[in-house]
């Protein structure tokens, strides 16, 4: 099935269970909108069924982030990403899926209401969903533009659905609107697919001839994703369009040139046994924390009074890779993920000094500074544009953030824990 999951409701019990809210109650304040608790509900009815309680546990931060969303959504409809591609066929796409999903819903609600044990109604759902399957009908006119649709004339009929022509520019643009995995899907065996594909539609035809687009929770639903694909669109968008200029990449560099520094580096390593136990590295017995300490504070006098690090490094150091290279270990740069006491030792030293002991949680390290230099723009411009497109990007969504006003109007509706019973099967 490739269908898109949501729970089917979610009463207002819990709402209820305090009487001093009720679904007409002011909670919060968006940008001069007020919005009631039952509005809270409502918009909540049309989360995936796995988020609606973890929302519900944090409604203040449910609050920030649809008043985000929805701002950034109006954004995107203003702009007419709706009408775009590709987020016009992913609207397309996921309203099939939603609706598909309501179908399913609204079969299984109307067989529990005829009552029976909830085994009996689970047979009978499947059933029905088989009977479906086997009403689906596909027919493949042209097996090789089908395997190559995206190069297939757009006008090309590569199938009949459940009796109506499937073209190649229709295919193409289910495809763009599909998720990678349905994408995956469909290069994998693209007669399972339209089969699939046609089950869906007659799934949708009949959630459109119930009406159940117009009706809770599905309305609520297409509203959700719709929200949450323009959202998204906004960003990708804007992410896609604002490419840094070379002069906002020669600033960016300038302001940030520590970024940039790497540092040639020695470095000696003494492990040693924690709590107590005893072990092996670099075919030498583990020694003591106290006397490991002992150790590399001897190593660094006898450098500081003129001994050869790299003589020493071969000689003691526990690490072998580095050890076997005259304690050589290659370039340090700010922005690598080392732990900081480190970084900090080393980036405070000049070219030929050594650093103090640096204690980590196994071990103690000497370090030598062999040469530090900063890489030119022109070495790292790549690095640089990527990094100014996304510091453009934060203080565009920062904006965006500080537009949106949201006053709490009832504490005591935002501080009560949620309750009530969980959301239906």
């Amino acid at each position: 099935m490739i269908g898109y999951r949501f729970a089917p409701g979610f009463c207002f019990f819990w709402l209820l269970a305090s009487a001093s809210v009720t679904p007409e109650t002011v909670v919060a304040t968006i940008n001069g909108r007020k919005i009631t608790a039952g509005e809270v509900e409502r918009i909540l009815l049309g989360a995936p069924g796995a988020l609606q309680q973890n929302l519900r546990e944090n409604r203040k931060l449910f609050i920030d982030n649809y008043a985000l969303v929805s701002t950034l959504a109006a954004l995107a409809e203003k702009e007419g990403l709706d009408q775009r591609s590709p987020y016009r066929e992913q609207l397309a796409w996921l309203r099939q899926q939603v609706l598909m999903q309501a179908a399913i819903n609204w079969k299984h609600e109307r067989l529990r209401a005829a009552g029976g044990e909830a085994s009996a109604v689970e047979r009978q759902l499947a059933a029905w969903l088989e009977q479906a399957g086997r009403q689906a009908a596909v027919s493949i006119e042209d097996e090789r533009k089908l395997a190559e649709v995206e190069t297939a004339p757009e006008d090309a009929v590569l199938a009949t659905v459940n009796g109506a022509k499937l073209t190649a520019a229709e295919l193409q643009a289910l495809l763009r609107g599909a998720s990678p995995q349905v994408q995956q899907n469909f290069r994998a065996n693209p007669r399972q697919f339209l089969t699939e594909l046609a089950r869906m539609k007659l799934l949708v035809a009949e959630a459109e001839k119930q009406k159940l687009a117009e009706q809770s929770p599905c309305r609520e639903q297409l509203e959700w994703v719709r929200s949450d694909v323009l959202s998204q669109a906004l960003l990708n968008e804007y992410n896609r369009r604002q490419v840094a200029t070379p002069e906002e990449e020669k600033k960016y560099y300038e302001a940030h040139r520590d970024r940039y520094e790497e540092a040639k580096v020695k470095v000696i390593y003494i492990a040693f046994a924690g709590d107590g136990k005893a072990g092996e590295v670099a075919g030498r017995k583990l020694l003591g924390e106290q006397e490991a300490r002992a150790r590399i504070e001897s190593l660094r006098r006898q450098i500081l009074e003129g001994a050869d690090f790299a003589a020493l490094a071969r000689q003691h150091s526990h690490d072998e890779t580095s050890a076997a290279k005259d304690g050589d270990l290659g370039l340090i740069r700010r922005t690598d993920q080392i732990p900081e006491p480190i970084k900090a030792a080393i980036f405070s030293l000049k070219p030929g000094q050594v650093s103090e002991v640096v204690a980590q949680p196994n071990g103690f390290y000497l370090f030598r500074l062999e040469e530090m230099r900063t890489k030119t723009l022109d070495e790292v411009r790549q690095e640089v544009s990527r990094e100014a497109q996304s510091e453009k990007f934060r203080e565009w969504f920062d904006s965006i953030r500080k537009s949106i006003a949201v006053t709490y109007e009832n504490e005591a509706y935002f501080s009560r824990p949620s309750g009530g019973p969980s959301p239906g099967p």
